[in-house]
Order: structure tokens, then C-alpha cells, then sequence
């Protein structure tokens, strides 16, 4: 036997017979929801675009503190190798 597949659409509220009221208020309630969730999406859409430009920042902030990583390790490579110059005994 062969499984049927679940269909892939959202619930809907089965509405039996309401009256010309209740049918308003119902529109009216849903309608209402639906602009809540719009208004979320687009909160949401927004923090996105913030955190991307809070990643873009920090991946920026990564870059220059490596460099200074490179310089100061430079900068101890060099001073290493300046202090062995100095310990060498000169030829007299």
C-alpha cells in the first residue's frame, strides 16, 4: 500500500455557517493579523541588514588587529635580531 502524501499548504479554520457580523469581524480580525505579520517581516528584514553590517565590521576590525599582530611580531623578530648583532664580539 502506497501512502498518501500530506499536502503542503497551511491549515485553514473550517468556517461553518457564521452570520454577516461574525463574518466581518472575522475578515477583520484576520486582516488585522496579517499586518501584524508583514509588519514583523519587515523588522525582521531589517535586523538582517543589521547584522550583516555588524558582521562586515567585525570582519574588518579582524583584519586590522591581525595586522597589528604581524607588526608587532615583526617588530620582536627585529629587535631579536638586533640584540644578536650587538652580542657579537667585533673583530679588533
Amino acid at each position: 500500500m502506497k501512502k498518501k502524501k500530506s499536502s503542503s499548504k497551511s491549515p485553514t479554520l473550517v468556517i461553518k455557517s457564521l452570520s454577516k457580523k461574525e463574518l466581518a469581524t472575522l475578515k477583520k480580525t484576520r486582516r488585522q493579523g496579517i499586518a501584524g505579520l508583514k509588519k514583523y517581516l519587515k523588522e525582521i528584514r531589517t535586523n538582517i541588514k543589521v547584522f550583516q553590517q555588524t558582521i562586515t565590521k567585525e570582519r574588518d576590525e579582524m583584519k586590522r588587529i591581525r595586522s597589528m599582530i604581524k607588526v608587532l611580531e615583526a617588530d620582536i623578530k627585529n629587535a631579536n635580531a638586533s640584540k644578536k648583532k650587538l652580542e657579537e664580539p667585533t673583530p679588533s
